[in-house]
């Protein structure tokens, strides 16, 4: 691989050697669909995600639990897109800016 990649390419660089099974990947209806029930336009870089690798639960569920495209919310303007799997903090995508954020949880501290 020569040149810089984008997202798209990353995303499929890493399912062609990592993701072996056969996956069926969501169709672009069903994310129009959730755009409308959370009522705003997903960033691009999600919508590829998840147009990558689909609704796999053995993937999206490891250490950090990716959130099912059915289960995004919103949080102010950040759309929740992953969780450590204590639940100590969380991964979102600020709707406005697309730049990807960590959420710390600060209530579990002494």
């Amino acid at each position: 691989m020569q040149g810089k990649l984008d997202f798209s390419d990353k995303l499929q660089f890493i399912k062609d050697i990592y993701y072996k099974k056969n996956n069926q990947s969501l169709l672009g209806s069903k994310l129009t669909t959730i755009e409308n029930n959370l009522n705003l336009r997903l960033p691009k870089s999600l919508k590829e995600f998840y147009l990558t690798f689909g609704e796999d639960v053995e993937l999206l569920k490891c250490m950090y639990d990716i959130t099912l495209p059915q289960e995004l919310s919103m949080d102010k303007n950040i759309i929740i897109i992953a969780k450590e799997e204590q639940n100590v903090c969380r991964y979102g995508i600020n709707v406005i800016t697309e730049k990807i954020l960590y959420i710390d949880d600060n209530s579990n501290e002494a």
